[in-house]
């Protein structure tokens, strides 16, 4: 609205009153919209300014984070190289003879080679694979194998020769399925890892079939993995790998134990004996008559 100063002087009082509050309204509104386009402004700036300071490229890793790529594995084998056991490796057996090893050509996890442990008699025959690593960092071992003609015990596995540590056993051939086992290494430098057929205790029979071998370092171990620790326990101990071993060796933990109970035993009967000594010979003092201990004071007193 805009009114000349003589009309407005011409106006009575209410009027000239309406038209003042009317004027103040609109210069406030007007006010507000210039402090609000110059606070945008001067954010505009201020993020303008941290932009160009960072620089775009780390602004864009802000909004989109990398993912870290993964690490290279420090040893693979898929045994295409040659018909024997790669260099260093070793085959074990608990009953010699009853098992063999051998590269062998078919439909392999990856390439057309793999390795096969047969075992005609119940036995714990494996692989032993050295593999060198850094101390105190973690590893995840992975291993495609199948199994056939194998009995209830544990088939086709992979462990340590250094750990009670170890996978699920695979005990069909219908496809391969991975077996992976993480280590958390301490002090060592170098791991033996344990592709078999049966395990401790697990005597078996039948084929067992190993692929793709790959061991990586790695940050962090998922929840629920079958971990080996390195770190805190010692190498366990050797282990039986038949029942009556296993037998032995409980019989003569179970012979220490009754020993240390009979010794136990037998202190607390000599306490017992002491104790009861002890009471008896008061009890007699304590029951004496007396008449016999005032003739007794008199005597000593003549």
């Amino acid at each position: 609205m805009v009114v000349v100063n003589g009309a407005l002087a011409s106006m009575p009082t209410v009027q000239r009153g309406l038209v003042r509050h009317q004027e103040v309204a609109l210069d406030t509104a007007a006010a507000g919209r210039i402090t609000a386009k110059r606070a945008a402004t001067v954010v505009f700036a201020i993020v303008a300014g941290w932009l160009v300071a960072l620089g775009f490229g780390a602004a864009s890793a802000l909004a989109d984070p990398v993912v870290p790529s993964p690490m290279p594995p420090v040893m693979t084998e898929s045994f295409e190289s040659g018909s024997g056991l790669p260099a260093g490796w070793r085959f074990v057996e608990y009953v010699q003879g009853n098992s063999t090893v051998a590269i062998v050509r078919g439909a392999a996890a990856e390439g057309t080679h793999f390795l096969r442990i047969v075992s005609r008699k119940p036995n714990h025959a494996r692989v032993v694979v050295p593999v060198r690593v850094s101390p105190n960092t973690s590893y995840r071992c992975q291993v495609m194998a199948k199994a056939s003609g194998a009995n209830t015990n544990m088939a086709a596995v992979l462990g340590m020769e250094s750990s009670y540590a170890v996978t699920g056993s695979v005990r069909t051939d219908t496809q391969w399925q991975p077996l992976d086992l993480y280590i958390k290494v301490g002090p060592q430098t170098s791991i033996d890892l344990s592709m078999g057929l049966g395990y401790f205790t697990q005597l078996n029979v039948g084929t067992a079939d190993f692929d793709a071998v790959t061991v990586t370092k790695v940050s962090a171990i998922p929840n629920g993995a079958m971990v080996a620790d390195l770190t805190t326990a010692p190498p366990a101990a050797a282990k039986p790998d038949t029942t009556d071993q296993s037998t032995s060796t409980q019989s003569s933990h179970e012979a220490v134990s009754n020993e240390v109970v009979w010794v136990v035993v037998g202190i607390l009967v000599v306490v017992g004996i002491g104790a009861a000594v002890f009471v008896m010979r008061r009890g007699n003092t304590n029951s004496r008559p007396a008449g016999a201990t005032e003739s007794n004071a008199h005597a000593e007193s003549d």
